[in-house]
């Protein structure tokens, strides 16, 4: 074990573990979207988990850094919060805000933006009006293309439960989205057994059971708890 210490506060971790994990299991919140304990590598695609350490010139994700023993973190300096706060605005211009939305109250989103105290409609960017339906072809869950926020986890969950992803990104730019797109890496066809992974995993509901997916596999039915380290 060793010592390091954020915000004022020492803590003593696992030498060579992940930051941003160090920091949430000692009920330090640092947003983050994409972070997912269980995988490998870190994603690093939110860009909400920045950090300042003491001695480095710029801040950096905390997902993608290995503690060492004596760093000083800083999670709440105001270089911090104007990269996290930029990237929530642009996360936010193009996600669409629903009364009905199931993840209401227990959305990701939502935790971030009353951690940075910002709205979900936050100016100056305009709102990126974007017509996309939603993809009721998967046979066990539909996909909400307009409240997905790219985070990437669906992916990697189906990946590391089922070995090849049915998910995939498409498109570029401000029109990416979640596809099922049905092949695996080397171009086979790969059939969804419905066991709901992505589903678990989804920050903001964006990925849905069907109402009729009782002949699925799935243990996950519902959204990610945003109190959990990897949320």
């Amino acid at each position: 074990m060793i010592r390091i210490e954020v915000d004022g506060t020492p803590l003593e971790v696992a030498e060579g573990s992940n930051l941003l994990a160090a920091c949430l299991a000692a009920g330090i919140y640092v947003p983050n979207l994409c972070y997912m304990a269980e995988s490998p590598e870190p994603f690093a695609g939110c860009r909400l988990c920045f950090v300042e350490i003491q001695g480095q010139p710029a801040p950096v994700t905390a997902c993608t850094v290995a503690v060492t023993d004596g760093m000083v973190v800083h999670t709440a300096t105001a270089t911090v919060r104007r990269l996290q706060q930029s990237a929530f605005r642009l996360l936010v211009s193009a996600h669409q805000i629903t009364a009905d939305c199931p993840a209401h109250k227990h959305c990701a989103l939502q935790q971030v933006a009353r951690h940075l105290r910002m709205g979900l409609k936050p100016k100056p960017l305009e709102r990126v009006p974007r017509e996309l339906e939603i993809d009721t072809s998967p046979p066990c869950f539909d996909l909400h293309p307009a409240r997905c926020v790219l985070c990437g986890k669906c992916l990697r969950a189906c990946q590391e439960r089922n070995g090849s992803s049915l998910l995939t990104f498409a498109r570029r730019g401000i029109q990416t989205i979640i596809s099922a797109q049905g092949l695996s890496a080397d171009g086979q066809e790969f059939t969804c057994e419905g066991c709901l992974a992505c589903a678990a995993v989804c920050p903001v509901s964006a990925i849905t059971p069907k109402a009729d997916s009782g002949h699925c596999a799935g243990e996950g039915q519902g959204h990610a708890d945003p109190q959990a380290a990897g949320s």
